[in-house]
């Protein structure tokens, strides 16, 4: 006659497993210890990465200019080579490259753009973090040099404009040579622009630049990752060792 199976003789034995867990604890050990190690291993190899900002906002503009147009004048110059070979021959000591930072390169012969985070330094912008140049890198006198960098192109933008709204005011008096017959428009205007070229040749800039905030640690994220080695070997260990616990069982009962 057959023997009949419970229908329990399947169903987990938590206390079993437990049990089966505890005394496997340094088998499990084992796992998380080579879990760990290959992910020091990787930590200590790669090289770290940093990010600083350095924000930057319209401050003083004339009335021909908006913040957008202001905001679109400042990254065409940081990214235009002429501006920066200028900024360089009065800082030759600067060890910025302008194809560190370029958001173009050559690839035989050809020219591609590249991606942001292939550059030492890119200009960035968020909803709620403003606008900001974005430097990868946590030396103190490279983050500086860019800030001067960043200030040159302001005082250039600043030149430019002052030179523009002098122009619109000789214009403005060429075409309305009796105040008379100047609309409330053209005076306000008129006011707007003088009183811009007034408070920039007192000093005021065109931008508000910020200096570089303190360089923070991005990559590798070792907390994330030794946690997951953690987590992982630990799996990993809890695993074979069921298996190996299962195996051994089967075996004990196909020799009995």
């Amino acid at each position: 006659m057959s023997e009949i199976r419970s229908p329990y003789d399947d169903e987990i034995d938590l206390f079993e497993l437990f049990a089966v867990l505890w005394d496997g604890k340094w088998f499990i050990g084992v796992f998380v210890a080579v879990a760990l190690s290959i992910s020091g291993g990787v930590l200590l190899v790669k090289d770290a990465v940093y990010e600083s900002k350095l924000t930057y906002e319209a401050a003083n503009l004339p009335p021909f200019v908006d913040q957008a147009a202001a905001l679109s004048d400042f990254r065409t110059m940081f990214y235009a080579k002429d501006t920066f070979d200028s900024w360089k021959s009065v800082n030759e000591t600067s060890r910025i490259l302008f194809k560190d930072f370029s958001n173009a390169t050559f690839i035989d012969g050809i020219l591609v753009s590249k991606d942001e985070d292939d550059m030492l330094a890119n200009l960035s912008s968020k909803k709620n973090g403003g606008n900001f140049v974005l430097v990868r890198s946590n030396d103190l006198v490279l983050l500086n040099e860019f800030f001067l960098y960043a200030a040159y192109i302001n005082h250039m933008l600043k030149s430019n404009y002052i030179s523009r709204a002098k122009d619109e005011l000789e214009m403005i008096e060429a075409r309305f040579n009796d105040a008379g017959t100047m609309s409330d428009k053209v005076i306000q205007n008129l006011l707007a622009t003088d009183r811009f070229i007034v408070t920039a040749e007192k000093g005021a800039d065109v931008l508000s630049i910020q200096r570089p905030t303190f360089p923070i640690k991005i990559s590798p994220k070792s907390s994330l990752i030794l946690a997951l080695s953690i987590l992982l070997g630990g799996m990993a260990g809890v695993v074979s060792l069921l298996l190996r616990n299962a195996i051994r069982k089967r075996k004990g009962q196909a020799a009995a």
